[in-house]
Parts: C-alpha cells; sequence; structure tokens
C-alpha cells in the first residue's frame, strides 16, 4: 500500500509540474535532477545497500557496538563525501563560462542541495530497515517527501500565486528533501533499539570500504542504466525532448511500483537466511518474490499500453509525443519483473562484485546503443536502448545466481 501512495504521489507530482511549467522548463528541471543525480553518485550509492546488511547481519549476531560503528561511520563519510562533490560541481559551474552562462545553471546550482540531503536521508532510512522496520525504512522518502512536495508547490502556486519556473520547482524540492531528512531521523533515534546505544562504537573499516566500493559501483552503473537515456537526449535533442521522456519514464515505473516495495521487505530477509544458511526458505521467499513482482507488474503495464495516449496527455498535449517509447519501456518493465530480483540476492549474500561486473558491461552498451540510436530516432531510440540494456543486465544476474548460489529466480524457463 505505501508503494502504491508513493507511486501515485510521484505521478502526481510529474504531472502537475508539468502543466505547470510546459514541457520547456520541465525539461530543464529534469535534465537538472538528473545530472544531480549523477552527481550524487559517490555519496548515495552501495551506502544504503551495505548498511541494510551489515545491520541485519550485526543484529543477528548481537554484535551491537559493530552495529553502532558502521551507522556513524556511514554518515559521516557520506555527508563528507557530498561536500566534496558539491564543491567540485559548484566550481565546474561558475569556474568555466561554458557551463555558468547556460540557461540551466541556475537551476543546477540549486539541485545540488539534493545531493547533500539525499545521501543523509537514505542512511537513516537503510539502518530502519535494517533493524527489520521495512514501512518505517521507507517513509520519510517514498510518502512524506513526494507529499510535502505537493503541498508546497499548491501553496506556491494557488495560494502565494508565485510565477513558476524551474528554479522554483528545484527549490521546492529541496525543501520536501529537508523535511524527509528531519523525520527519518526522528525515526531512527526512536527505532534504534536501547542496546545500540549502550555499547561503545568498534569499527571494522577496512572490510567496509572493500564491500561498499563494488556496491557503490553498482549502483553508479544503475543510474547509468537507468538515467543515462534521459541525460543523452537532453544533451543531443534538448531539454524539451527531456521533458516529455521524464514524463515517459515516469509512468513506466509505475509497472515495477510493487517491486521496488516487495524487494525492501524483501533484502533484509535474504540476508538473514544466506547468514543462518537456510536455503530451501530461501529458495521458498524467492519464488513467493517474484511471483507477486510479476502479479503486480502485468496489469499496470497492460493499463499503459492500451490507454498510454490518454495517460500522457494528463502532462499536457506535447507529451503525448513519447508514446511510442512508453510502449517500449512499459514491456521491458514487465518482463524485468518475471527475471525475479537477481541482482538484490547477489548484493545481499556477498557478492557485490559479480553483480558490479555484469553491470558495467550492460552500461557500456547502454551507453553505445544511445549513442546510436538517440540521433536516429530520438525518443523511441533511448526507449529500445534502454530496455534492451536491462534486460541483458538482468538475464546476465540471473544466470550468476542459479551458478553461484544454486537459486532460480525467474518464472520463465530459462
Amino acid at each position: 500500500m505505501l508503494k502504491v501512495l508513493n507511486a501515485g504521489l510521484l505521478f502526481a507530482i510529474g504531472v502537475v509540474l508539468a502543466r505547470l511549467l510546459g514541457a520547456e522548463q520541465y525539461g530543464i528541471y529534469a535534465y537538472t535532477l538528473t545530472i544531480a543525480t549523477f552527481v550524487a553518485m559517490p555519496a548515495s550509492k552501495g551506502w544504503p545497500q551495505l548498511l541494510v546488511r551489515q545491520v541485519a547481519k550485526y543484529k543477528t549476531l548481537d554484535e551491537w557496538s559493530h552495529l553502532r560503528g558502521l551507522i556513524r561511520w556511514t554518515r559521516l563519510s557520506v555527508f563528507f563525501l557530498s561536500m566534496a562533490v558539491i564543491g567540485l560541481s559548484l566550481l565546474i559551474i561558475y569556474g568555466f563560462p561554458q557551463f555558468s552562462e547556460n540557461k540551466y545553471a541556475s537551476t543546477l546550482s540549486i539541485a545540488l542541495i539534493l545531493v547533500g540531503v539525499l545521501p543523509l536521508v537514505q542512511i537513516n532510512e537503510a539502518a530502519i530497515r535494517g533493524f527489520s522496520h521495512p514501512v518505517s525504512g521507507v517513509v520519510s522518502s517514498q510518502v512524506i517527501r513526494p507529499f510535502l512536495c505537493l503541498v508546497l508547490i499548491g501553496l506556491a502556486h494557488w495560494v502565494i500565486s508565485v510565477q513558476f519556473n524551474a528554479e522554483l520547482a528545484m527549490i521546492l524540492q529541496a525543501g520536501a528533501f529537508a523535511g524527509a531528512l528531519f523525520s527519518s531521523g526522528l525515526l531512527l533515534s526512536g527505532l534504534m533499539p536501547v542496546t545500540v546505544k549502550a555499547n561503545r562504537a568498534l569499527y571494522e573499516t577496512s572490510p567496509w570500504i572493500k564491500s561498499v566500493i563494488p556496491l557503490m559501483c553498482i549502483g553508479g552503473l544503475q543510474v547509468i542504466n537507468t538515467r543515462v537515456d534521459l541525460l543523452m537526449l537532453g544533451t543531443i535533442q534538448g531539454t524539451m525532448e527531456a521533458g516529455i521522456y521524464h514524463a515517459v519514464t515516469r509512468c513506466s515505473e509505475l509497472v515495477l511500483f510493487g517491486t521496488a516495495a516487495i524487494n525492501l521487505t524483501f533484502a533484509p530477509m535474504v540476508a538473514r537466511l544466506h547468514a543462518n544458511q537456510e536455503r530451501q526458505l530461501l529458495q521458498k521467499l524467492i519464488t513467493r518474490c517474484t511471483s507477486a513482482m510479476l502479479a503486480f507488474a502485468v496489469p499496470v503495464a497492460v493499463v499503459l499500453l492500451l490507454f498510454k495516449q490518454q495517460v500522457l496527455s494528463l502532462f499536457g498535449p506535447g507529451f503525448v509525443l513519447g508514446s511510442s517509447a512508453l510502449v517500449v519501456l512499459g514491456l521491458g518493465q514487465m518482463i524485468i519483473a518475471g527475471l525475479g530480483p537477481a541482482g538484490l540476492i547477489l548484493n545481499m549474500t556477498g557478492h557485490e562484485r559479480v553483480t558490479a561486473f555484469w553491470v558495467g558491461i550492460t552500461a557500456a552498451c547502454n551507453l553505445i546503443l544511445n549513442l546510436i540510436l538517440i540521433p536516429v530516432l530520438g525518443l523511441p531510440g533511448a526507449a529500445i536502448a534502454t530496455t534492451f540494456s536491462m534486460l541483458l543486465h538482468n538475464l546476465f544476474l540471473v544466470r550468476q545466481v542459479s551458478k553461484i548460489l544454486s537459486l532460480r529466480t525467474t518464472v520463465f524457463n530459462i
């Protein structure tokens, strides 16, 4: 239910902003938001996965001192990393005229606030999920943040009557992220076991670093696989096309909203069952998980495919140009749901380096295909490149789970 609410809120934000901003300004907003996502990768990728896995492990083994040290170490690490990448980004933006005089320089500068806030929200929520509170571990980012964003948009437009542009939209988004940081911090403080607070922090810095680097690479490469299409489309074709494609991806993501919700609960359970060597229970859990993912994905994909133009017209009349791209992405997402959470299983069982290798291969494939297809086909070209690469990525990981762990993730006979 929480993920359904999140999907609905994100979709509503996209529709409202697209109508208030128009395709050009919405494209600038989406394009700079994507750039900020890439900039944030060193501080936002890998750390949450490490925290969920290790918190679940330390909790199972009653190693409370190491657990406290892990939380403190990850918080400090992502804070200093985010400050470093923000400083470097501002230096590039305002140190070179070709960037500072660009039409989206001011919007991108505001978007960098998210680079400092997002990683800390993720750390708080990852720790909460590791303590076996899956709902509390996502409510700040998936409900409070988008709801607060909608409230701020409503106040700015209908109460204060401010003229909307991309810069204002990004300021409101930053305010919503700040609210999520505050709420996630309060939740973690209240849900953290007393035994953690009572013990002195101990650190296993070397193994943590060795684990987080491949997880960071995986997360960064996954961002390339899922966001490089919009970044390259905006760079090659223009920000208006980026805005239309962002609306298309927002719709296609509805297909996997059930998958994301299931994975949040599934991840710590995989780590715990694997640590206890309960292989049969783990296989049963995987089978149920994949079946549930596909059951959620199919009806949503069918609705999007049958009513693609009506759905995209909610964003504005110009957005129906993305109908072909929506068909490609919707079909691809549905198939991915049926392949199961292979990457998550590998990451939660200590095989993150395997995932990193194959994600790297498919990210390179995605980059090359986007370079070839976007100049020729535009929006559909970006969708084809990304869908093909993501299917290839998931097929590789399904085979690795079978080979390394002797576990079956997919409902398909492959």
